[in-house]
C-alpha cells in the first residue's frame, strides 16, 4: 500500500513542555442590563466604608485600617516577602466568568525603608507553593510581574511586564480584565502584562513586601452574554465589505536539510486556500491582502515580518488569518525552509495586534502542542521546577480573540498527501468550508462548524487507517529511536470560545 507521508522531520526531538497559566480578576455582584439582548452584566462598587465585606484589619507585622475610602496597608518588618491577608470571600466567590474586569486606584505611599515595595494577589496555591501577581515601584518605575514562591523562597520572575513611570503621591489606575481564557493588566490605561489561564484560578489572598499602600474606588464588573448559538451582534450577517481580511500562507515542500524529507502537498495546499480566499465563498480576499510564500520565500524572517506588518495594520474591524503547512518540530515549532519557527513567537506578534479576530491554521506534525501550551497540566503530577519552567515557557501564550486550528495533537503525525492531492488535513478542511449539505444559500460557515465537520471527518479517516502504522523516527536523552505508531489524526481548536464565531465561509 502507498501510505502517506507522516509530516515530521527525521530528527525529531523530544522534549516535554505543558503549561501552567494564571489570571488574576476582582468581581462582586449587583445587576444592571448592559446591552439590550446580548449581554447582561454586573457590577460593584467596594467602598471599603463600614468594613461590610469584612477585610482584614490586623495581621503580626502589619497595621491594616480602613480610613475614609481606603484600604491602608502598613508593613513594616525588614523581612521583605512574607505578608499575606485573605480576601473576603465575596469578592474570591465572584471570579468564574468569562468577561469580567477590575479596576481599583493604587497609591504606594512609603517604601518604610525597602528598596522595592509592591502589593501582589496570590494564586494557584500547589502545597505550600504558590504564584504571585506582583505591582511594585524599583528604581522609578511601577511594573508588574509574576514571581513564583519555591521551597519557602521567592524565585526569579516568570514573565516580567513592562512599566510605566512612577511619581511620588500620585494615584495609579490598576485594570485587569478578562475575556475568557486571555487576561491583561493595565496601569493607567497601558497595557503592561497578559497572560493565560484555562482552568478556575484558586485566589488565596492578598500579598505585600515592605510598605505602605493605599488601596481604594474598587470596581469590579462581568459580563454575561445571554444570546445563545454562534449568531452573536454584527455577525450575524457575514459582509466581507464592512472589514479587511489579511491573510500569511507559507508552505515549504522541499527542504535544503536532508534531515527533512521532501512533501508532496503544500504547495498544492497554500495554493488551494489561497484560491477558497479569492473566491465569494471563501469572502473574496483582495490579491494585496494575501501574503504568499512558496518553498524557499517561507523563511523564518519572511513569514515574522509579514506577520508583524499584517498585525500593525490590522484595524479593530479587521481579520486576520495564518496558514502554515510543511514539517512540523516537538515542542510547539514549525519547520520555515531555513530554520525553527516557534508557535510561541508567531503568537507573541499576533496577540497585540487590534484584530477583531486572529486565526493561526497549521498543517505539520505535532502541531497540536499549542494546545498543551495553553492548557495547564494536571496539579500534583509534576514536580515544582517543572511547573515554573513550562509556565516561563508558554505564559506569553496569552492572545485576546486569537484561536489556534491544528491538524493533529502533540503527539500525532500529520499526513501528507499523494503526488498531486492536498495533504489529509488540508483535504478535509476545504470540505469543511465548502460544505453545502443541510445549508442554503447564503449560509454562514464559522470557525465552530469547521472544527465540528473536521472532528467527524477524521473519526471517519482514523477508522480507514486503523490498520496501517508508520515509521517515527526521534531522540530521547541523545539516543535515536525509531517506532511504529498508528497512523491517527486529531485535529485541535484552541479558542477563546467552543462556540466560536468567526465567519470564515458564505455559501454560494
Amino acid at each position: 500500500m502507498n501510505r502517506n507521508f507522516p509530516r515530521f522531520p527525521n530528527n525529531t526531538f523530544i522534549t516535554h513542555k505543558k503549561v501552567f497559566l494564571i489570571f488574576i480578576i476582582l468581581i462582586c455582584e449587583c445587576k444592571n442590563i448592559l446591552s439590550q439582548d446580548i449581554v447582561e452584566s454586573t457590577t460593584v462598587k467596594e467602598t471599603f466604608l463600614n468594613n461590610n465585606r469584612g477585610w482584614t484589619l490586623s495581621n503580626n507585622f502589619t497595621t491594616i485600617s480602613i480610613d475614609g475610602n481606603r484600604y491602608i496597608i502598613n508593613f513594616n518588618s525588614s523581612a521583605t516577602w512574607n505578608s499575606r491577608i485573605n480576601i473576603p470571600n465575596d469578592i474570591k466567590n465572584c471570579l468564574l466568568n468569562d468577561d469580567a474586569k477590575v479596576s481599583f486606584d493604587l497609591q504606594l505611599l512609603d517604601r518604610n525603608g525597602a528598596m522595592t515595595s509592591g502589593i501582589g494577589l496570590v494564586f494557584d496555591q500547589i502545597r505550600e507553593d504558590y504564584n504571585v501577581i506582583y505591582l511594585g515601584e524599583e528604581a522609578g518605575r511601577i511594573f508588574s510581574s509574576i514571581i513564583p514562591r519555591r521551597d519557602n523562597a521567592f524565585r526569579k520572575p516568570i514573565k516580567d511586564g513592562r512599566s510605566v513611570k512612577f511619581q511620588s503621591n500620585t494615584t495609579y489606575r490598576i485594570t485587569i480584565d478578562r475575556k475568557f481564557n486571555n487576561y491583561r493588566v493595565f496601569i493607567n490605561n497601558s497595557l503592561i502584562l497578559s497572560f493565560a489561564h484555562k482552568e478556575d484560578i484558586q485566589f488565596n489572598s492578598l500579598y505585600f513586601t515592605t510598605g505602605k499602600y493605599a488601596i481604594s474606588n474598587l470596581v469590579a464588573t462581568k459580563s454575561t452574554f445571554v444570546t445563545e448559538g454562534n449568531d452573536i451582534g454584527e455577525e450575524k450577517n457575514f459582509d466581507p465589505s464592512k472589514h479587511n481580511t489579511f491573510i500569511l500562507l507559507a508552505g515549504v515542500s522541499n527542504y535544503p536539510s536532508t534531515d527533512y524529507p521532501p512533501l508532496n502537498s503544500p504547495i498544492l495546499d497554500i495554493t488551494s486556500m489561497r484560491n477558497f480566499w479569492l473566491s465569494t465563498t471563501g469572502g473574496s480576499v483582495p490579491w494585496q491582502n494575501i501574503s504568499f510564500f512558496p518553498e524557499q520565500e517561507a523563511t523564518v524572517r519572511n513569514v515574522v515580518n509579514s506577520a508583524r506588518k499584517i498585525a500593525n495594520k490590522a484595524t479593530p474591524n479587521d481579520v486576520i488569518i495564518i496558514y502554515l503547512t510543511g514539517h512540523g518540530y516537538w515542542g510547539g515549532y514549525y519547520c520555515c525552509y531555513d530554520a525553527l519557527l516557534p508557535y510561541e513567537v508567531l503568537n507573541d506578534i499576533i496577540k497585540g495586534s487590534r484584530a477583531k479576530h486572529k486565526l493561526v491554521i497549521v498543517d505539520a506534525c505535532f502541531s497540536g502542542c499549542v494546545k498543551n501550551i495553553i492548557t495547564p497540566p494536571t496539579k500534583g503530577t509534576l514536580s515544582d521546577e517543572s511547573l515554573t519552567t513550562m509556565f516561563r515557557f508558554s505564559v506569553s501564550m496569552a492572545g485576546p480573540n486569537t484561536s489556534y486550528l491544528m491538524s493533529c495533537s502533540s503527539i500525532e503525525a500529520s499526513y501528507d498527501g499523494t503526488n498531486g492531492s492536498n495533504s489529509a488535513f488540508t483535504k478535509g478542511l476545504l470540505k469543511a468550508l465548502n460544505d453545502r449539505t443541510d445549508r442554503h444559500s447564503g449560509y454562514i460557515v464559522r470557525l465552530s462548524d469547521v472544527y465540528s465537520y473536521l472532528t467527524k471527518y477524521f473519526q471517519k479517516w482514523n477508522q480507514l487507517h486503523a490498520s496501517e502504522e508508520h515509521l517515527q523516527r526521534f531522540t530521547v536523552n541523545g539516543e535515536r529511536i525509531e517506532k511504529l505508531m498508528p497512523v491517527i489524526m486529531n485535529p485541535q481548536l484552541v479558542s477563546e470560545n467552543k462556540n466560536y464565531s468567526l465567519p470564515l465561509a458564505i455559501i454560494n
